[in-house]
């Protein structure tokens, strides 16, 4: 089969496909879009998210593309898999390295870094650390959990 004959193919695949894609990223943004592979190869496929948030899907991530062929063949990516359960009203940030900022329904936060520390920002004001230490808003510094916790230098009382 020629080139013409199998890019006419893969062109008449994709104006009948639907208007939304699952595709595989092939290769990561690096300026221009990311390249990935669905119906066909796409190129330089530009990222789309909410003001504030930037995304770049790795190597191997699937991602959902939205195609307007009737409109110059557009074609732009605007999200991942979700992987994940989220409670109804949460959003979450996170990096393939295992960090995550977690906004709560319930309007708590959540930050965490990958094997390292946890900090929670809860709704009564206070914050706590690694499940072992509570700073309330008051500025009092309390540790949980004191009879087990392993500790050097603090002293109960």
């Amino acid at each position: 089969m020629d080139s013409y004959k199998r890019r006419r193919d893969r062109e008449n695949k994709q104006v009948k496909s639907n208007n939304i894609e699952l595709a595989t990223v092939t290769s990561p943004d690096t300026g221009q879009g990311v390249n990935a592979q669905g119906v066909g190869e796409y190129r330089e496929i530009p990222l789309v998210a909410p003001f504030g948030i930037r995304w770049n899907p790795p190597l191997g991530q699937n991602i959902q593309l939205i195609k307007n062929w009737n409109n110059g063949k557009a074609v732009v990516a605007v999200g991942t898999i979700v992987d994940q359960f989220l409670e109804p009203g949460e959003s979450e940030l996170f990096s393939i390295g295992g960090a995550s900022i977690k906004c709560k329904a319930n309007g708590e936060i959540e930050a965490k870094a990958n094997g390292g520390a946890t900090i929670e920002c809860k709704s009564n004001g206070s914050v706590v650390i690694n499940s072992l230490v509570e700073i309330t808003k008051e500025g009092i510094i309390k540790a949980i959990d004191f009879e087990s916790t392993v500790h050097g230098g603090v002293y109960y009382g």
